[in-house]
């Protein structure tokens, strides 16, 4: 039997971040009321399967807060790790 979609198949389809300044901007992908990082990334892992994390091209985060983020996301949920 054929796999029916995307995800299906290997592909995963994300953005490059949670926060980035024209996703917060545009007011369009983000409900008013997720307004926190944790709100935002939790929204974000409940639409997407996978995100690139921007921020660790520029120094790998701490362990609480890696930690955290996986917390807040599903156990199935893909960090794509900028370098």
């Amino acid at each position: 039997m054929a796999s029916d979609t995307i995800a299906d198949r290997g592909l995963l389809v994300g953005t490059c971040s949670w926060t980035d300044k024209t996703l917060l901007g545009s007011g369009a992908f983000y409900p008013s009321d997720v307004d926190t990082a944790e709100k935002r990334l939790r929204f974000y892992a409940s639409q997407f399967p996978i995100v690139e994390v921007d921020s660790t091209y520029y120094g790998p985060p701490n362990e609480r807060t890696a930690g955290l983020w996986v917390e807040r996301t599903p156990n199935d949920f893909t960090f794509d790790v900028k370098a």
